[in-house]
């Protein structure tokens, strides 16, 4: 369909409207693309609604004439005696008869397309009548034998189903190493890719861009010393691993799973964390987009999707928050996470923070310090030596 409508475009405009000389009356030139759209949208509309359907041109017809009216053209190249008015004339008039014939032969190809167009949809409706005949016949005549044709076939259109929309395996990590006795448990981060790590955008002009998230090395790198960090994406590994080749050189990324791992329902590739092989109590969702929690919600930490943003500090902010699940030794990570939903988590963590210190001055009979007030939290200085001290100070 493309090639043809390309080769009636050159044949109109560049044949006709450029090298003829009948058509430098301008009238005749609005006319004839007038023409060319109106039965260019015909030709497109018709093609999208029949889907598929044979579209037929009358390309001779054309051909017809165009030869018609190029000899027509030497014509009046040979004819010396004429004067401007009669040549403007028979320019109208040539200008005039190509544009009917041209509707007429647009006509014709719409009317034979219509009349004789296959169309995929009655095939496929004829195709199930005649299928639905024949298994009722087939039923009466042999019924066991039916059934037992018809159960098999549902079960592989099933599996073939079930190929492309569950997961791969049951279980995509490997067991958990043993903990030393009275350790704490092993935690799971797990992070999507795109909106939450990374930003992919594509122009014409300089194809895929991948942007960083602000702090995402020294947000990974402090949390591989807490969490075992896995890396969830919906896109391929042809996709994945070169950005994360690049994001993650030093190997902070301890496992990396694809869209073979996610499973497709309603449109979506949603993250099945039961797959993992590790407690939920123990495994934190780190997302931007609500849809891919919808097996788990109560292990997603809702963050806002990244779009470019240099100014952005959702990661670094998020430390503090996510060490302390480990710190404190929370034993289930669900309830915890269930009562940060809809609150800016870097401000609310820091607020229970300050009433938690308040709670235990009081407990303790009032002593806080010489002033005999509790600091703010961003004036808290941490432990020396310490890696979140160091990234305090490269940030001031």
């Amino acid at each position: 369909f493309v090639i043809r409508m390309n080769r009636i475009g050159k044949f109109c405009a560049g044949r006709i409207l450029v090298k003829s000389s009948i058509w430098n009356n301008r009238d005749g030139i609005v006319r004839c693309s007038e023409l060319i759209r109106e039965n260019g949208r015909k030709f497109i509309s018709s093609w999208r609604n029949s889907h598929f359907d044979q579209i037929q041109v009358s390309s001779k017809t054309l051909k017809q004439i165009r030869s018609r009216h190029f000899c027509t053209r030497e014509s009046h190249k040979s004819s010396n005696g004429t004067t401007a008015k009669e040549s403007a004339a028979s320019e109208n008039a040539v200008s005039a008869e190509f544009t009917a014939e041209a509707t007429e032969s647009a006509a014709s190809a719409e009317k034979s397309q219509d009349s004789g167009s296959f169309s995929i949809g009655r095939f496929l409706a004829a195709s199930t009548l005649v299928g639905g005949i024949g298994l009722g016949i087939a039923y009466f005549v042999k019924p066991e034998e039916t059934k037992k044709l018809v159960t098999e076939s549902s079960e592989t259109a099933n599996a073939y189903i079930k190929y492309f929309t569950e997961p791969s395996k049951d279980k995509f990590l490997p067991d958990p190493m043993p903990m030393y006795p009275g350790g704490p448990p092993m935690r799971t981060l797990v992070l999507d890719l795109d909106e939450t790590l990374v930003h992919s955008t594509w122009t014409r002009q300089s194809g895929w861009k991948i942007s960083k998230r602000p702090g995402v090395e020294a947000f990974l790198a402090y949390m591989s010393s807490f969490y075992e960090i896995v890396v969830f994406t919906s896109g391929l590994n042809s996709y994945a691993d070169p950005i994360l080749d690049r994001l993650d050189p030093s190997g902070y990324i301890m496992q990396r799973l694809y869209r073979d791992a996610t499973k497709f329902e309603n449109g979506t590739h949603v993250f099945d964390l039961s797959k993992l092989n590790r407690d939920l109590e123990n495994v934190i969702l780190l997302d931007s987009h609500v849809e891919h929690a919808k097996l788990q919600p109560d292990n997603l930490l809702l963050i806002p999707s990244w779009k470019s943003d240099p100014r952005d500090r959702t990661l670094i902010e998020l430390i503090p928050f996510l060490e302390s699940l480990v710190r404190d030794d929370v034993r289930d990570v669900r309830p915890v996470l269930s009562s940060y939903v809809g609150l800016d988590i870097p401000t609310e963590f820091q607020r229970r923070q300050r009433e938690k210190e308040d709670s235990a001055v009081s407990w303790s009979g009032g002593f806080s310090g010489p002033s005999g007030q509790i600091p703010p939290a961003e004036k808290l200085q941490p432990p020396p030596g310490s890696i979140w001290g160091r990234m305090r100070s490269s940030e001031k």
